[in-house]
């Protein structure tokens, strides 16, 4: 922790405010001089410590657990990865030193707490992990009745390796968990602190909530109770503080503990303030760690009247896989306790209500919440424990609930989903979408025309991840439409699919980092997920019906269990588990994702216009090498597999993994493969804009025109745009498909050319924006 400002005090000074304002360091004590409103809960990090690497999972205790992500095998492993890191930074020590221990425990937080702890199946919305040692809600009865209901009822995931993959283990935008640039803020009655020599810090690692949509509206406005040690607020009462010293030269435990005793104090402050104010109790709990080198410690620290008492838990060396592992189990309780009974004993506080918190917010804000799913099933998430906004989508093309989203009024109970968070509030729309917006009140033109531009693209991501059992099989044909009649001919079709010669055996890593660099969702890389999978990698873009740009790409993805199944029901016989092939490396194609990504302008128009298909291919080299390509594929073509291929990417095009709508600002040159599907786009670019009808096959719902801009003409310039129109129209650089095409001389009927006049007199200025689109 770094210090700003004027030298620091000497320690007789430092221990003097200390005493001064009540702060006391305890050492290990017994377990009946612990608080009792936390005897439970530091109860069970001294059963942490009598666990031991060779005997953990042999007890039996763990025979009943939800735990179906990880193994104890794979807990293990965790653990001599940890032992590996203190070792790796033991020996090099100038190359990695304490902050690499330091970041090793900070991304406990994020793997025990969030790939398994807070997460379910998308699929299923059961959870796939339960804490070894669960924390104990005490000061709350309601709560801890509520809390063990909860639990007993909770059932274990079932679904496939690679459908639990699809948990949300992401990482963006503003890392909250990151504070160590930014500095400490004391209490105003606290300022005299700086005047007697004790300098604002910045510490290492600091961990609370963020702000989700439930705690952002209860969040204190008033100045005079605080929720965030922070200027800028992103953290609001943070619960977990991490400090790292370098073993050489160290000043000791000691040093540590003292330069921490304020910010520390802070903390315990920001929970206190809000239960006196709110006359709400909560047992104000921080928790502590500190190392030196490979030597860790745990404390908690807790009020006790007028004293802020920080009391020593945990001592272990990460040179001990028995230590490494007490670690682990620490962590994943303290997350267990942050997700049960901290946060919801801040929510109630804030309320003001002294009963069960639950939120109540519409459906809406969760899209990845399949249709079937029960809004009040148990799944309770970790997003706001680690401070990190799951990925939003940073534009919206309609404020209304879209298909792919789950439709239910605002008062349904969101029950455990009250922490994720997947609206940007109070966010402008982009330029390019400002004619995008639907509603009942708009003048009579925007009922039948629109104003979008080429550049403004809609990119989704899909994932269709192949049961390994057979009930789960049905259930995910079922909800691609096939008949359960059907089943035997499906699952043919779907391992002809997963065999052809045109689908490709990769990693689920790789599908991942292919995601993040589709929809920018960072993939944090997972052992888990490094298994290999044989896929169909597809690439589709076209003009949907309210005139958006789209560019998808689908992966439909099948682990060598899922074979297995499908090999069984197609042939009635147990076949030997399938070999996947070699697994190329898909990072080699990061150009090619790339310049499918960021072709612009009319190229962005004409690829759409004419649905471009492609397909993800290996080839393998005559040095054996495998590599991988897009090919293109006619959408005309005509088999059974390309059919059925089909017919899933539209099913699953109204529930995507991820998406992002972006502007293209820095366009590149187009794929080859697709300039050879529609040529030039000279006729296209010389009026810098085309005018397009709407196909007759499009719903009634859709305008019947969109002025589709492809230069840079600013769409807050309407009289411009009326200009680009007129133009358009002058040289006759309209787009018609369908039976119209060249049934006249004109492209546009009599009828059609007078509302396209009154359009561009409307954008001109020359009749109000109200004016009628026919007139009688």
């Amino acid at each position: 922790m770094a210090s700003r400002g004027k030298k620091g005090l000497r320690p007789e000074d430092q221990q003097r405010l200390m005493d001064e304002y009540g702060i006391s360091f305890d050492g290990p004590l017994l377990p009946r001089d612990w608080p009792i409103q936390h005897r439970e809960n530091f109860a069970k990090v001294r059963q942490i410590k009598q666990v031991t690497y060779d005997d953990y999972g042999r007890d039996g205790r763990l025979d009943h657990r939800l735990t179906v992500l990880s193994t104890v095998m794979h807990i293990k492993q965790e653990a001599a990865k940890l032992r590996r890191e203190a070792y790796r930074c033991r020996l090099r020590p100038r190359l990695y030193g304490e902050r690499t221990q330091e970041q090793s425990v900070t991304s406990l937080f994020l793997v025990q707490g969030v790939a398994k702890e807070g997460r379910s199946s998308r699929k299923c919305r059961k959870r796939f992990w339960d804490a070894d040692f669960q924390a104990v809600q005490t000061e709350w009865a309601a709560a801890a009745e509520e809390l063990r209901e909860r639990r007993a009822k909770r059932l274990p995931c079932t679904c496939s390796n690679e459908e639990r993959m699809l948990v949300d283990m992401y990482v963006t935008g503003r890392d909250p968990i990151d504070r160590s640039g930014t500095p400490f803020l004391y209490h105003s009655e606290d300022r005299r602190l700086l005047e007697q020599g004790v300098s604002q810090r910045h510490p290492d690692r600091i961990i609370g909530l963020e702000h989700t949509a439930s705690l952002k509206q209860l969040l204190p406005s008033s100045q005079s109770l605080r929720h965030s040690p922070f200027a800028d607020g992103h953290v609001s009462y943070p619960f977990v503080l991490i400090e790292a010293k370098s073993e050489k030269g160290s000043p000791g435990f000691e040093s540590v503990e003292r330069q921490s005793a304020f910010p520390l104090r802070t903390l315990l402050k920001l929970q206190q303030d809000l239960q006196q104010v709110n006359h709400i109790p909560i047992s104000p709990l921080v928790w502590f760690m500190a190392n030196q080198g490979d030597e860790w410690r745990v404390y908690a620290c807790i009020v006790d009247g007028t004293r802020y008492r920080i009391i020593d838990l945990w001592h272990g060396c990460m040179l001990s896989l028995d230590d490494a592992l007490q670690m682990l189990l620490i962590v994943d309780h303290i997350c267990d306790w942050a997700r049960d009974v901290f946060r919801p004993n801040i929510l109630r506080c804030l309320s003001g209500r002294d009963d069960v918190w639950r939120d109540e917010t519409p459906l809406s804000m969760y899209p990845d919440c399949p249709p079937s799913a029960d809004p009040r099933s148990d799944t309770a998430t970790l997003t706001s424990l680690r401070s990190i906004t799951r990925r939003t989508h940073s534009l919206s093309l309609d404020p209304a609930p879209r298909d792919w989203q789950v439709n239910g009024s605002a008062g349904l109970l969101s029950g455990d989903f009250e922490d994720r968070s997947d609206i940007v509030f109070n966010e402008e729309p982009h330029p390019y979408l400002r004619y995008s917006q639907s509603s009942t009140h708009l003048p009579p033109w925007r009922q039948h025309a629109t104003i979008r531009h080429s550049d403004m693209v809609h990119f989704s991501f899909h994932i269709l991840s192949i049961p390994e059992d057979l009930p789960q099989i049905r259930k995910t044909l079922e909800s691609l439409g096939e008949p359960s009649s059907s089943l035997h001919d499906t699952c043919s079709l779907l391992l002809q699919l997963m065999g052809d010669i045109e689908s490709v055996t990769v990693t689920m890593n790789a599908i991942y980092q292919l995601e993040a660099m589709w929809t920018d969702r960072p993939h944090c890389l997972n052992a888990l997920a490094d298994h290999p999978v044989r896929a169909r990698v597809l690439f589709n873009t076209y003009l949907r019906e309210d005139w958006q740009v789209v560019r998808e790409i689908h992966c439909i993805v099948a682990s060598r269990l899922a074979l297995r199944t499908l090999a069984l029901v197609t042939t009635g016989r147990n076949p030997v588990t399938p070999h996947l092939g070699n697994i190329p490396d898909l990072t080699v194609e990061t150009d090619g994702v790339r310049a499918l990504r960021r072709f612009s302008g009319s190229d962005s128009l004409a690829a759409a216009l004419s649905a471009a298909y492609l397909r993800l291919v290996t080839d393998v080299s005559e040095a054996t090498e495998t590599n991988s390509r897009w090919v293109l594929r006619g959408v005309t073509e005509e088999n059974s597999l390309f059919d059925f291929e089909k017919k899933i990417a539209y099913k699953q095009a109204g529930n995507p993994t991820s998406v992002k709508d972006e502007a293209i600002a820095c366009g590149s040159s187009v794929p080859i493969e697709l300039k050879s599907l529609y040529g030039s786009t000279q006729r296209l670019d010389r009026t810098g804009a085309i005018l397009i009808k709407r196909p007759l096959f499009w719903t009634t719902e859709s305008p019947d025109f969109c002025l589709m801009v492809l230069d840079g003409t600013s769409f807050t310039d309407p009289i411009e745009l009326g200009r680009k129109l007129s133009r358009a129209c002058e040289d006759e650089n309209i787009y018609i498909t369908g039976p119209e095409k060249r049934k006249r001389e004109h492209p546009l009927s009599e009828h059609d050319q007078f509302g396209i006049l009154r359009w561009i007199e409307i954008l001109s200025g020359r009749l109000p924006d109200n004016a009628p689109w026919f007139t009688d």
